[in-house]
């Protein structure tokens, strides 16, 4: 049974996720809502920025949507949130040899309980190559072994953690057009798309369509109106000329370092330093929000 009493430990990401915003949330912090009418975060990944909100001593929104176009992904966190000790039992019978993580890479997710299916994509996430799920033009989930058989896959307090957060959100399967066509000027929304590659060979294959610069055209073009009717936005992108030239009608596009894991190899992976671009704007900074209620 879940709780209203703050979980321990504190409740993150239930999946690794390649370009997690662990890192850089000390940077994005200070750009967070301290209160906001509904939270909305349209590519919500692996959830960090969500999670790190929802653990405050008081949540800063009344609402709060978190979407995504992977169904695996929003199955999971769909799972998590109503089921989370069956979730935790179907990890816990899973071992992460090749021939297991083989096994379960070759099953069909839409043929199994919703439970399992997400203890399938958060296994694949653990177990697999450099915490990838991605998919191929047929649909198939193609993401080679990790080689990393001491991996630990189910950590049940952090799941039971992940669920208490996720109590009363809507976690909705769709696009980012329409996750966001209800903001509201006293909304908050965090857009963390498929970053646009600022080398070659970047990983953008979340899902079967590829996030391409059409829509990247797109949401910047939302995402400027919606700060023009008053809503605050923050986004996060790779800094590359081609999103430094979609956001330049925003008054603030900051440069931050990042450090990440470099090279396909696990055993040359290396710490490198890369560039993201912070967008924000606030135009609803001075507006006097009522604080939510607990």
């Amino acid at each position: 049974m879940i709780t209203d009493s703050a979980p321990k430990p504190a409740p993150g990401p239930f999946i690794k996720w390649a370009g997690g915003k662990r890192a850089l949330l000390p940077t994005l912090s200070p750009l967070l809502p301290k209160r906001c009418a509904t939270y909305y975060e349209p590519f919500v990944g692996g959830g960090a920025v969500f999670f790190a909100l929802a653990g405050q001593p008081q949540r800063p929104w009344r609402r709060a949507v978190l979407a995504d176009v992977n169904a695996e992904l929003v199955c999971a966190y769909l799972a998590v949130r109503d089921q989370p000790r069956d979730v935790i039992g179907h990890l816990m019978s899973l071992d992460t040899s090749r021939e297991s993580f083989l096994r379960e890479r070759e099953l069909d997710p839409t043929k199994l309980v919703d439970a399992r299916r997400a203890a399938r994509f958060i296994y694949i996430t653990k177990v697999g190559f450099n915490g990838l799920y991605r998919i191929n033009r047929k649909g198939l989930c193609n993401v080679p072994w990790g080689q990393r058989p001491n991996a630990r896959v189910c950590v049940p307090e952090r799941i039971l953690a992940a669920s208490w957060a996720l109590r009363d959100v809507e976690v909705r399967l769709g696009d980012f057009e329409s996750t966001l066509s209800r903001v509201r000027p006293t909304d908050f929304v965090y857009a963390d798309p498929p970053y646009v590659p600022a080398t070659k060979g970047a990983f953008t294959s979340y899902q079967r369509a590829p996030f391409n610069l059409a829509a990247h055209q797109r949401l910047a073009a939302l995402l400027q109106r919606l700060a023009a009717e008053g809503a605050t936005i923050v986004a996060t992108n790779s800094d590359c000329t081609a999103v430094r030239d979609l956001y330049a009608p925003f008054a603030t596009v900051t440069s931050v370092p990042v450090t990440r894991r470099i090279s396909a190899s696990v055993a040359s992976r290396v710490l490198g330093v890369t560039h993201d671009v912070l967008i924000h704007a606030c135009a609803a900074s001075d507006r006097q929000l009522r604080a939510p209620s607990a």
